[in-house]
């Protein structure tokens, strides 16, 4: 088991594949004595997906992380079609929406966008999402405590003990920020940086009903 272990771990912290990465942490979370219900809370999951990937998981072992071969329509995509999808890419570091636009420009009769993520997958690509986005888990007892201290909040704003303020803030830039891209399997994607200037808009909605926006800055 301790083997089977050192597999899992590698496979969480260096897997190519994100669906096999978040099957080897359930099995890992499950072997550690979590229950069911803690381990689907915290990977965003429902707890029957969990049960399924431990039964799975109880009879084939490793062999059960790895998609399975699906039946489905063939591809639309011919190999030289596949080819050009990659050169795309490659050249000028489309992400999905754009890899559809152009191919459906270029390539008569495409217009899926899973055909044309299947294959640009076939050339040696796929998606990398920036790291920062996988990491995100919400603590549900963090949640749970923060929950209860905004309820008390309102009952004393509603009480007009205190004036409670709603706070958002919103940035605008001209390039957005790009947070995945496609990458040869096994690399990590490398996009150059267009640094452009931002504006932030911060406002607050009192319990009051006053609106406050102040003059917005640049940041």
């Amino acid at each position: 088991m301790d083997s089977e272990r050192d597999c899992l771990r590698a496979i969480v912290k260096k897997g190519q594949d994100w669906r096999e990465r978040d099957r080897a942490e359930t099995i890992l979370l499950l072997a550690a004595g979590h229950s069911v219900q803690a381990v689907a809370e915290h990977q965003g999951l429902c707890r029957e997906a969990v049960r399924i990937r431990r039964r799975k998981w109880l009879k084939s072992g490793l062999a059960s992380l790895p998609d399975q071969p699906r039946s489905g329509a063939p591809s639309k995509l011919t190999d030289k079609q596949r080819q050009e999808l990659g050169k795309w890419v490659e050249g000028e570091a489309l992400v999905l929406p754009g890899v559809a636009d152009a191919a459906r420009t270029r390539i008569p009769g495409c217009h899926g966008s899973n055909d044309i993520a299947h294959g640009t997958e076939a050339t040696g690509l796929c998606v990398e999402t920036h790291p920062l986005q996988l990491e995100k888990k919400r603590d549900p007892e963090q949640f749970e405590q923060a929950r209860v201290e905004i309820d008390e909040l309102i009952k004393q704003a509603q009480a007009g003990e205190i004036e409670l303020a709603y706070v958002d803030e919103a940035g605008f830039a001209p390039q957005p920020p790009n947070r995945s891209a496609w990458s040869k399997v096994g690399e990590t994607h490398a996009v150059v940086s267009k640094r452009s200037q931002r504006l932030n808009v911060i406002s607050a909605l009192l319990s009051s009903g006053r609106l406050i926006m102040p003059s917005g800055g640049k940041a």
